[in-house]
């Protein structure tokens, strides 16, 4: 077997040209948490669990991001949390972020953005609190990433909202959607989010998207965040969705989704909480 990666976006590409045999044997297992144990061994193990839908030895992504020694791993460890890391490591890693790196800081902050979960946000004001410019730029998106739909006012650099007023803003929005979906939901731009909702904006968003010749700006940091889910969330390859500047590429898009469509049973997927290759996190 290869070894693991989402081709379409790399957040979680290893690419160290070995392979490796999967189950793990027993004792390789019990040797994972030992300081020799193969780092990335830990990351293969950890993806391939969560496939399979056990999430319980995430604590070994967690121990990567504590030690200083792997930095070269960190990035790939907090991408693989946001999708498959149950909450307890997920407010793990939000304690985490004060420690990290800018660079890390902004991978944890769209993990927790991909975790869908409204608790967040409160992590987030606190990050905000602290922050400025370029960073405090990213906070105000991911807030708005997860509450609103394309109205912009928790991400707008132009409205100079005094801070109570903003917190006030968005601890009242997060009310408001956790009567609507509660408390376990998975939430995206104000709107509940299973597989369904993914493979539909999928379709939606590209018959927006300018044909290359075009020259016409296509914003598509969200449209590469729906690849990402769709398949973290399905399991389904995201290969040739995105071309090699990331631009969404609609023949492939169609005839993925098409083929998606064919092969499985929307229903089959959990409709509420966040899913890993169709398993239920938490």
């Amino acid at each position: 077997m290869n070894m693991p990666e989402f081709v379409g976006t790399g957040w979680l590409t290893l690419e160290q040209g070995a392979s490796y045999q999967y189950p793990i044997s027993e004792a390789t297992k019990q040797s994972l948490s030992e300081v020799n144990c193969d780092p990335w061994l830990r990351l293969i193990f950890v993806f391939e669990e969560a496939k399979e839908g056990r999430f319980k030895h995430v604590d070994l992504v967690l121990d990567i991001l504590k030690t200083p020694d792997l930095f070269d791993l960190h990035e790939y460890a907090i991408r693989l949390l946001g999708f498959c890391a149950p909450m307890s490591a997920l407010r793990e890693l939000s304690k985490m972020v004060v420690k990290l790196n800018y660079d890390l800081r902004i991978e944890a902050y769209d993990a927790l953005r991909n975790s869908g979960r409204l608790e967040f946000i409160e992590d987030y004001l606190e990050f905000k609190r602290k922050a400025s410019g370029d960073e405090l730029q990213t906070i105000k998106d991911r807030i708005s990433d997860i509450l609103e739909n394309n109205e912009c006012v928790f991400s707008d650099d132009y409205n100079d909202i005094p801070a109570p007023s903003y917190e006030k803003m968005a601890r009242d929005k997060v009310s408001e959607l956790k009567k609507l979906y509660g408390e376990d939901s998975f939430v995206l731009q104000g709107q509940e989010v299973n597989v369904e909702f993914i493979s539909k904006q999928l379709e939606a968003e590209i018959d927006f998207v300018p044909n290359e010749d075009d020259g016409v700006f296509f914003n598509n940091s969200l449209f590469i965040n729906y690849v990402e889910l769709f398949e973290a969330m399905t399991g389904v390859s995201s290969f040739n969705m995105l071309n090699d500047e990331l631009m969404p590429n609609k023949v492939a898009i169609r005839s993925i989704l098409k083929e998606f469509k064919n092969n499985f049973d929307i229903n089959q997927f959990p409709r509420h909480g966040r899913i890993f290759f169709g398993h239920k996190i938490d």
